[in-house]
């Protein structure tokens, strides 16, 4: 089950919540508290449940939908028309109930079906029970025997009639005071060798248990000797050796297949099971170039085309995912292959997303980054890049993953795409390049419903503004390097947002993370603080504006963030309004070009953990202290060439860990390094200094 009814209950909780002040709801609504009331129920059975609720996928996915669907367009159209909330509160009252008795229906069905099948230590009584088998196939195996034994192995006996403990107990009778070796293949949980380790006797006379598994946790959890064997990926020459046995065997291959031959091998990425299929494949064919060059065009689709079973085993890996990790990994289906993505911005469109919940003594970013930590542990993420600090920074997927995640993402109605329309009326919908315009004018009057568009590849004044209009209940949007000529107006309908790579969008109350590249975003002194204030909920913003002008004082406005952790600004120029000495005469308002960024003692970023300044020209002085950013980590400045310093107040900083440059003057460095120094001087050994991609200990 990839759906999970977080979104609806973050969606419930945000209505309810006392504190906002968006919605104009009672949040003591008898239906909307029972609604919160029955998904949270409903949501804690799916987790905690002892056996697969698959069958009832679609049941719990179209009502949680449907419920999704009907409190925020009610929501939306409140407040684009301005109609009586009390009227909109009473409509969804009505549908609400019938949302209530489809919940009801889906839990009683889920815990009927919980009842009825087995637990999960039942079903193990298929590996366990075989002890007269096991030990004559022991005994084959390491017996004094000479020659050589070929040992087939057929269906068990398992010892019907009896009970699972009854087989545990054979099971260790048979094994104890014996030298064993007993093979687990492909273990998913550590709750399984929990169940399993008490019946293998330890008794210290060289016995062996191996155990294959793919979850990281799994080798952690039994592995205290730490002595385990990680599995490599094939190089490319493995590769192609195990393709050639697979296909020639002893033959020789011929000189015309070498190099589409390499290629094909080269392209399966080093997993043996993708080159296990694709050789079968390839034995079974004529061996000519073109019939090679054919299979050598796509390879991986060649693979998952030919072989179910290979679908089936990569499979498992997804069907074993706890519940509230199968979207975040089908998220990655939105993207195309070979795709590297910051692992930050994931995080963001996770949060976004309403997949992650809080346990309340942590931000929702930080519970998303062990998630993000937990699919890396399964190998289902790849790392492609790493920070100086040997964190990862960014990640792609496995081509063949990437096949079962585009299947899986139409299967169970998580996104449409990319660049296809498999079912109708899409959560989630991906586009890569501008070749798929046609198609997004197409499905427009189909995005109704859609709460996410990515859209990849597109160049200026191409895309369909049609589809904003269409797409009232986005809550993300994603524009990846989209141009536009003029600011498309129809975005401040989009009151759902939360998250945007786009412009001046003070209006959408629920934004949270803000790229602006290109508009004049803070240049009104006046912004509205009222408006500001509701956007509490903000924690990164990007400012990236070429030949821009920026006031001071709506720069300061941006204090009101009291949940801002990164701030990223490129390429501005400050200003600030002169004095006209009374004049009216003045028929505009002047301005000067500043010199200075003075921080007064109530200009303060309460969370603001990353801060660059990047490319501001005509910025000699930067005048700031501890007070200013107290809780600031890492502060990277680059290509400011007219910047004299750095403030030397922001070393006393307690959290900060590190400060880059990267093409900054002589003084501004040996400023850095006085800060370093007298750091250290002060006992503060764990403050970093990075200039120009090398790390510094000042001098």
């Amino acid at each position: 089950m990839a759906y999970n009814l977080q979104p609806l209950i973050t969606i419930l909780e945000g209505i309810l919540d006392p504190r906002q002040s968006r919605w104009i709801v009672d949040e003591n609504n008898p239906q909307l508290q029972s609604l919160l009331h029955k998904a949270t129920s409903l949501q804690k059975l799916i987790l905690d449940s002892k056996s697969s609720l698959t069958n009832l996928d679609t049941q719990i996915r179209e009502v949680a939908h449907q419920a999704e669907d009907i409190i925020e367009s009610h929501m939306v159209h409140h407040m684009l028309s301005g109609s009586d909330s009390h009227q909109a509160e009473k409509l969804m009252e009505m549908e609400d109930k019938k949302m209530l008795r489809e919940l009801d229906s889906a839990t009683e069905q889920a815990k009927l079906v919980d009842k009825k099948m087995p637990s999960s230590s039942s079903s193990s009584s298929g590996v366990v029970g075989i002890d007269a088998d096991l030990m004559q196939l022991k005994d084959r195996l390491a017996g004094m025997q000479t020659k050589l034994e070929i040992v087939p192995i057929v269906e068990f006996d398992k010892h019907k009639g009896k009970g699972i403990h009854e087989l545990k107990d054979i099971l260790y009778k048979s094994l104890y005071g014996r030298k064993y070796l007993i093979v687990l293949d492909d273990i998913w949980s550590t709750k399984f060798w929990d169940e399993m380790r008490m019946y293998f006797p330890v008794i210290n006379n060289g016995s062996r248990i191996l155990i294959t598994t793919r979850e990281s946790d799994v080798v952690n959890y039994t592995d205290s000797s730490r002595s385990q064997h990680q599995m490599q990926l094939l190089s490319e020459s493995e590769s192609w050796n195990l393709l050639h046995q697979l296909v020639f065997g002893e033959e020789e291959c011929p000189p015309e297949l070498q190099e589409i031959g390499q290629k094909i091998a080269k392209d399966c990425d080093g997993l043996p099971l993708a080159i296990s299929v694709i050789g079968g494949l390839l034995s079974k064919m004529e061996r000519s170039e073109d019939a090679w060059r054919k299979i050598g065009d796509n390879v991986i689709a060649a693979i998952s085309e030919s072989d179910e079973r290979c679908y089936s085993i990569l499979s498992l890996s997804y069907d074993h995912l706890p519940n509230h990790l199968k979207p975040c990994f089908l998220y990655m289906g939105a993207y195309p292959e070979d795709f590297e993505i910051k692992g930050s911005k994931l995080i963001l469109l996770w949060v976004a997303e309403g997949f992650v919940k809080s346990n309340g003594e942590r931000s929702l970013e930080e519970e998303a980054e062990d998630w993000l930590k937990s699919l890396i542990d399964r190998n289902l993420f790849q790392v492609r890049k790493y920070e100086r600090d040997g964190n990862a920074k960014s990640y792609s997927m496995h081509d063949l993953l990437r096949v079962i995640c585009i299947r899986k993402c139409s299967e169970e109605e998580f996104m449409n795409g990319p660049n296809k329309f498999t079912f109708p009326n899409p959560r989630r919908m991906s586009f890569h390049t501008s070749d798929e315009l046609e198609d997004v004018n197409d499905s427009t009057e189909s995005m109704s419903l859609t709460r996410s568009l990515i859209c990849i590849g597109f160049q200026r004044a191409e895309f369909p503004l049609g589809a904003f209009s269409a797409a009232r209940l986005l809550r993300v949007l994603d524009l990846m390097d989209t141009r536009f000529d003029s600011f498309p107006t129809e975005i401040f309908e989009l009151i759902n947002l939360r998250f945007d790579e786009a412009a001046e969008l003070w209006k959408l109350c629920e934004l949270r993370y803000l790229t602006v590249d290109g508009i004049e975003l803070l240049k009104d002194e006046e912004m509205n603080y009222s408006v500001l204030l509701k956007l509490q909920s903000i924690v990164t913003v990007n400012v990236d504006l070429y030949d821009c002008e920026l006031n001071f004082g709506a720069w300061r406005s941006l204090c009101a963030l009291n949940k801002l952790e990164v701030f990223t600004f490129t390429c501005c120029n400050f200003k600030s309004k002169e004095e006209t000495n009374g004049d009216e005469s003045e028929s505009e308002d002047t301005y000067t070009w500043d010199e200075e960024w003075e921080l007064e003692d109530g200009d303060v970023f309460p969370s603001l953990h990353f801060l660059t300044l990047k490319l501001l020209y005509s910025l000699p002085f930067w005048t700031a202290d501890k007070t200013n950013f107290p809780r600031l980590r890492q502060l990277r400045v680059a290509g400011c060439c007219d910047l004299y310093e750095i403030p030397s107040g922001i070393g006393e900083i307690p959290t900060l860990e590190l400060i880059e440059l990267v093409d900054c003057t002589k003084s501004t460095v040996a400023s850095a390094k006085r800060i370093i120094n007298e750091q250290s001087g002060n006992g503060n050994n764990h403050l970093k200094l990075y200039i120009d991609n090398r790390i510094e200990l000042g001098s």
